[in-house]
């Protein structure tokens, strides 16, 4: 239902851009999960995690950053409208 759908929105934002996560990017360190490219710039300045300031890594974060494609998966499958909008962006570039 609609109203369970919206009780899990806060686990498919990305709280660097607010937004609906693109190409879920997850700490291994704390498991939080952000899109790709917001979490790679923000370690480009920090080296904390953004939500609960975990240690990411002191000399290489790409180490402890992986893909989550489960994660973006069921964002997708749950929200069709996000993957639309993704393809659709994809599509003017």
């Amino acid at each position: 239902s609609r109203f369970q759908l919206r009780t899990l929105n806060q686990y498919f934002l990305c709280s660097i851009c607010n937004g609906y996560i693109h190409n879920a990017t997850t700490i291994t360190e704390c498991l939080h999960t952000f899109c790709k490219k917001c979490i790679l710039d923000y370690t480009k300045f920090y080296l904390n995690c953004p939500i609960c300031q975990e240690l990411i890594h002191p000399t290489n974060p790409m180490e402890e950053i992986m893909h989550d494609s489960p994660i973006q998966d069921l964002l997708y499958k749950l929200m069709p409208s996000v993957y639309e909008e993704e393809l659709r962006r994809e599509r003017l570039f």
